[in-house]
């Protein structure tokens, strides 16, 4: 499995370090330079500048302790892998990993916007220094969004210990037939990522705010203050697993999924799944229920989709999800937001257990803008881009074993993979 590889412009070079950039098609050999507002050339060009990044990535205050009792000093993290990736345009991702002062230079990045991230896991050597509390810490990550420019471009990266978890999103599986269009061959996986049986009765299910584009009919300004939000995800749309209690164990390093519909999708399309012996399913008004599968708590209120279709939750060009702790969503904090309808409510950061999100692949977002995060940092750090509607790939974490990846930082922690769905042994 590896992650997908950015498509790269093809460039002319010019003297003081400029170069054009051909968007295709590319103009005919020869063609001047465009080095104004405005096309002059008959061609589509862009004169830009490169220049050399210094990054430093530094080990958040809150994990020094953890740090010296690792053997890594100064503050700074070495030997993590760091990866730019342009916000908008057609430049590959550029990647280094820091030298033994937490330092790597990233050359010929085009000046403009950039989402980077630093992840770098724990070697067996350093896992067995931890002490009781810090048991399931796997490594360091932290990301962030910058602007680079010359002159002397540097930014400084903090990263935070990245623990094991307990259950954490594993998979999602979110294709989409343009012809019909058809989501109900969709699913998400939940993985029990640590040492003890765990039970899903009553946990959640939920996605967070849609509104992740900086639109001009509703700006990342006037909605940062909820996306953003450092006390916890606001909602409108949450499901619970069944049971009361001890129905539905989760043995370590098990998986499970959650269909949004439980039946053989291939009737439908040859290249879907047959999900009809998924864990769960979703149920809406109008889809057909699989006896044996055992259906999504709905509450009223807070699990209609509100269209017709009636399948459940579905995703198409972003996916937002968390999995938390049971609660009762008429208990909870609630606003508008910058909308006047729906209701949401807002999701305690003590009940989040772990968070997935990603917006579409570089490919299919030229000429499209996201807003920095689609939640606040603290919850996840980067969103990835691997949303592609493709019923070939699934968006899979990364891992060893029955031990997965959890740095909290989707860009980082996830990547394309062959549909893989587990379920409950």
């Amino acid at each position: 499995m590896s992650r997908f590889a950015g498509l790269l412009a093809l460039t002319l070079a010019l003297a003081c370090g400029r170069e054009v950039v051909f968007v295709d098609p590319p103009p005919p050999s020869g063609s001047d330079a465009d080095t104004t507002d405005s096309d002059t050339t008959g061609t589509d060009t862009t004169v830009v500048l490169r220049v050399d990044l210094a990054v430093t990535v530094t080990i958040a205050p809150v994990d020094t302790a953890l740090a010296t009792r690792l053997g890594l000093v100064n503050g700074r993290l070495p030997n993590a892998q760091v990866t730019a990736r342009r916000v908008a345009g057609r430049q590959g991702p550029q990647t280094g990993t820091t030298d033994s002062v937490g330092q790597v230079t990233l050359p010929g990045l085009i000046e403009g916007a950039w989402a980077i991230s630093a992840a770098r896991s724990l070697t067996d050597a350093e896992r067995a220094l931890l002490d009781s509390p810090n048991a399931d810490v796997t490594g360091f990550g932290g990301a962030g969004q910058f602007t680079v420019a010359a002159p002397a471009p540097a930014v400084s990266i903090g990263a935070f210990a990245g623990r094991q978890g307990t259950l954490v999103i594993s998979e999602a599986y979110l294709p989409v037939n343009d012809a019909l269009p058809y989501t109900a061959g969709q699913y998400i996986e939940v993985h029990n990522n640590s040492f003890e049986t765990l039970y899903l009765d009553g946990k959640i299910l939920g996605r967070s705010l849609p509104f992740v584009f900086d639109a001009s009919s509703l700006p990342c300004s006037t909605t940062v203050r909820w996306r953003e939000d450092p006390a916890g995800i606001w909602s409108r749309l949450l499901w619970a697993f069944p049971g009361t209690g001890t129905s539905y164990p989760l043995p370590p390093g098990a998986s499970v999924i959650v269909a949004t519909d439980a039946i053989d999708h291939r009737t439908i399309d040859p290249n879907l799944m047959d999900l009809s012996t998924a864990g769960f399913e979703f149920i809406g008004a109008t889809d057909v229920d699989n006896p044996s599968v055992p259906n999504m708590h709905n509450f009223a209120g807070w699990s209609d989709m509100g269209d017709a279709i009636g399948h459940g939750p579905r995703w198409i060009t972003e996916v937002s999800v968390f999995i938390a702790d049971p609660l009762d969503p008429d208990s909870l904090e609630r606003d508008y937001l910058p909308v006047q309808s729906p209701l949401y409510v807002r999701i305690p950061r003590d009940k989040i257990l772990d968070v997935l999100t990603s917006g579409r692949t570089a490919e299919t977002t030229l000429g499209s803008s996201y807003c920095a995060n689609f939640v606040h940092p603290s919850f996840d750090a980067r969103f990835a881009e691997l949303v592609n509607g493709a019923a070939a790939r699934s968006i899979a974490r990364l891992g060893s074993g029955a031990w997965l990846q959890r740095t909290k930082i989707s860009a980082v922690d996830f990547e394309h993979a062959i549909p893989s769905p587990g379920r409950v042994p």
